[in-house]
């Protein structure tokens, strides 16, 4: 019997709050996994490039701030 629950995921960076919500399936869990055997199938190729893509725009507002100085060298 598999019952659902719904997990949250929150992203705190610099002054932005993320908060992700997602279904999460509970089933019992052997006791190993399996080897791979296949490639990645282009759907989750696409999602780990999505993953990544959110991961850069969380790093960014964390490395810049309003107190850090530019400078323009012409």
């Amino acid at each position: 019997m598999s019952r659902m629950y719904y997990r949250e995921q929150k992203y705190i960076f610099g002054n932005y709050l993320e908060v992700n919500m997602f279904p999460v399936f509970s089933f019992p869990r052997s006791s190993r996994r399996r080897r791979k055997h296949r490639p990645s199938r282009d759907v989750q190729k696409r999602l780990n490039q999505i993953n990544a893509e959110k991961k850069l725009s969380r790093m960014i507002p964390l490395n810049f701030t309003n107190r850090d100085l530019k400078y323009e060298l012409t």
